[in-house]
């Protein structure tokens, strides 16, 4: 999918989307300027009489129904759907620019402002200048880090005092197990018996108590919500969280004041918590 979004945009031959895909799975963040002036089909949509130019890839991504926040937000006109919903259905608080920008005080001097780096390879692929936000560079080695560490920092001193619960196959859970080390607050974190060994040893390294689970049987959410009930944890997911979201759009935000205005940003959809916090960004 991303090879076929990368050809369709850029107009770039198969072999060389899926190459450039490929290249970018340790990129989080990617921006690009001066591009071809090339408008997809459709690019051009009609609602509550006010005309914008929709991000096709972004668009796309976020009408997931995994994504916490709704097309509306992404696209900066009212949406359809009226309250944006996690996976257990419960009703999100809505995330702004501002808490965003509230975010990034708070990971600053804590979080790494990554670097941006830049390819004439890319740049002569794509006809424009291509922006890399290195996310490799991060904290637990991912963005993960960003929304994790703003979501424990905001608990009270009795909620951290408590604990933290999360459940994640390995970038979360590290995020969060490094987060509850800085901040003392103790953490289990839910994780599959077959997530990477190295991921669970970083997670149990960072402090955090792993409590494995069969992917056949119960899910992480079902496992996740009766520890957090019967322990009483305050539980963090991996996206679907309000200041998971605004964390992960910190990384956008650098990104965009190293660059100025961008013709087109891409950014990567696994749960939508990066996806949504970069379109508010």
């Amino acid at each position: 999918a991303g090879a076929r979004g990368v050809q369709q945009r850029l107009q770039l031959p198969h072999h060389e989307a899926h190459g450039l895909a490929l290249e970018l799975r340790a990129v989080t963040v990617l921006g690009l300027q001066d591009l071809p002036r090339r408008r997809p089909e459709g690019a051009v949509v009609q609602e509550d009489d006010v005309a914008v130019e929709e991000p096709v890839l972004l668009h796309r991504a976020a009408a997931h129904p995994r994504v916490p926040l709704d097309h509306g937000a992404i696209l900066g006109h009212a949406s359809p759907w009226k309250e944006p919903m996690t996976d257990a259905g419960a009703v999100l608080d809505p995330v702004t620019y501002d808490d965003v920008a509230a975010a990034a005080e708070r990971i600053r001097g804590v979080a790494r402002r990554t670097p941006v780096f830049t390819s004439d390879t890319v740049d002569a692929q794509t006809g424009g200048r291509v922006f890399f936000k290195c996310e490799n560079f991060q904290r637990v080695g991912a963005f993960k880090f960003r929304g994790a560490y703003n979501a424990v920092v905001r608990l009270t001193a009795a909620e951290r005092a408590r604990g933290v619960l999360a459940y994640s196959s390995g970038n979360h859970a590290q995020a969060i197990a490094l987060s509850g080390r800085l901040l003392g607050a103790p953490v289990t974190v839910v994780m599959p018996a077959d997530a990477p060994a190295v991921k669970l040893a970083a997670t149990r390294g960072y402090g955090a108590e792993v409590v494995l689970y069969d992917r056949t049987g119960p899910t992480r959410e079902e496992i996740g919500a009766r520890l957090a009930a019967e322990r009483n944890l305050t539980l963090i997911p991996p996206y679907d969280h309000p200041d998971v979201v605004a964390g992960q759009g910190t990384a956008a935000r650098e990104l965009l004041e190293e660059t100025g205005p961008l013709d087109l940003l891409l950014a990567p959809c696994g749960g939508g918590g990066l996806l949504s916090g970069t379109a508010i960004a």
